[in-house]
């Protein structure tokens, strides 16, 4: 994704924001996620892909933790600004993430990942379903 603009957050994502859902990426659906992240402001991520079940297991894997005081995981997410194709706004897709957290929540996100890949994963979140982003990127624009 060459020549497009990227964005550094450093913050904490919102639990209880996370909504399950796609984008269109050349008109065709994909398996995406939404979620707050938290600095002086709160800012909508996006991610899809590997990127997207990531986030819902590691999401998933802190609201069943005992200490139902912290709802917000701290993370690095460095993003690509994309436009949308249908409104014009500008999105921010998450590229990558680098989890703060502790290697328990690791752990538990690891298994809740392959509980959702296997078909166990159960309806934890909202879905949405409108597409959160519509993306057509032609790769050949120089």
């Amino acid at each position: 994704m060459l020549g497009i603009p990227l964005a550094l957050f450093t913050g904490k994502l919102d639990i209880s924001s996370l909504q399950v859902g796609t984008i269109l990426l050349k008109a065709q659906p994909v398996p995406a996620v939404r979620i707050n992240l938290h600095q002086m402001d709160a800012y909508p991520l996006v991610a899809h892909g590997k990127l997207a079940g990531e986030i819902y297991a590691y999401c998933k894997a802190a609201i069943q933790q005992p200490d139902t005081s912290n709802r917000h995981l701290e993370v690095y997410a460095p993003c690509h600004l994309v436009r949308d194709a249908q409104s014009g706004q500008l999105s921010a897709l998450v590229q990558n993430i680098i989890w703060y957290t502790s290697e328990d929540l690791r752990s538990k996100a690891a298994e809740s990942l392959l509980d959702v890949l296997s078909g166990r994963g159960g309806e934890s979140f909202q879905f949405c379903n409108e597409p959160f982003l519509r993306i057509e990127i032609n790769m050949n624009k120089r």
